[in-house]
């Protein structure tokens, strides 16, 4: 559920809460964890309830063409995972049809009450165990940027029928604390609606 207030011809403010309820098998099939010196299969618990609340600021200068939205997510779960997200992003209109985003992004975490690098002891066949570095405690960074390029300028030509095209590319670069370590993600969209 969520409400959503236009606050200003200019501003814009966003607040939702999520519910989500899994039921099943949770767990990697694949992934296996080091039980006192052994490899066994990871176990997670059947049951996984999540709460997320997020808000959104946005606010537009017009003299610039520029927007600024600040973002902030709670999440907690049953499994005792919790995480802070906050992220402030940038978008600049470059051109009529030419526009930029900046991002950082900033993600705090909690680990799962079942979590260890390696079990010590001996456990039960039906204890809950993993490794995932998913579910250990963490932070991470993340900095991005796009360009966002709309193809309205084909309008009145001979490709007019194609001037709601865009081509997006993106550039996130991740510094991660886990064992997953740092990445990039880049990604390169065309979108041409029929």
């Amino acid at each position: 559920m969520g409400w959503e207030q236009i606050l200003s011809p200019v501003m814009y403010f966003q607040v939702t809460y999520q519910y989500g309820y899994m039921d099943g098998f949770l767990a990697n099939a694949y992934r296996r964890v080091v039980v006192n010196d052994a490899l066994r299969a990871e176990n997670h618990p059947d049951v996984r309830r999540r709460h997320t609340v997020t808000g959104r600021l946005a606010y537009h200068l017009r003299a610039t063409g520029t927007s600024f939205h600040l973002i902030y997510r709670a999440y907690y779960d049953s499994w005792n995972i919790g995480a802070l997200t906050p992220e402030v992003r940038i978008y600049q209109r470059l051109a009529r049809y030419a526009f930029a985003r900046v991002r950082w992004r900033h993600y705090r975490q909690t680990e799962a009450f079942f979590y260890e690098d390696a079990y010590a002891v001996d456990t039960a066949d039906d204890a809950y165990v993993t490794a995932d570095p998913k579910m250990s405690e963490f932070h991470s960074n993340l900095l991005g940027f796009q360009i966002l390029l709309k193809a309205g300028f084909l309008d009145g030509t001979r490709l007019e029928g194609l001037r709601g095209a865009s081509i997006d590319l993106s550039f996130d670069y991740i510094w991660n604390t886990n064992r997953f370590g740092n990445g990039v993600i880049a990604e390169a969209g065309l979108r041409v609606p029929f």
